[in-house]
């Protein structure tokens, strides 16, 4: 089972800006392929692994599962809001003052 987890997990690990936790860059292709399905089927395999013998060793990839699957609803949250207020206010340059 360690084998199959250990080939399984890195599939799974989530990038910011392109790069792993470690600062190796990666393609973009792989970013595109994280998906908030993906990350959570990882968190399910690992709850069932870490609920089983000795799975306390996996807390911490369960714990950044967590964390990632948060932070991309954070981001989702953060563009509708960016999307609304664009939406919601007229066209204008900020240089330029409104009504001039």
């Amino acid at each position: 089972m360690v084998s199959f987890l250990i080939a399984a997990v890195p599939t799974y690990v989530i990038l910011t800006n392109n790069r792993t936790e470690e600062g190796v860059a990666m393609s973009p292709n792989v970013a595109s392929q994280i998906t908030r399905t993906r990350i959570e089927r990882a968190l399910w395999f690992m709850a069932r692994v870490v609920a089983g013998p000795d799975g306390e060793v996996y807390l911490p990839i369960f714990e950044r599962l967590e964390r990632e699957l948060a932070a991309l609803d954070a981001k989702s949250d953060t563009l509708a809001r960016a999307r609304s207020l664009q939406a919601s206010t007229p066209i204008s340059s900020p240089s330029t003052p409104r009504g001039a």
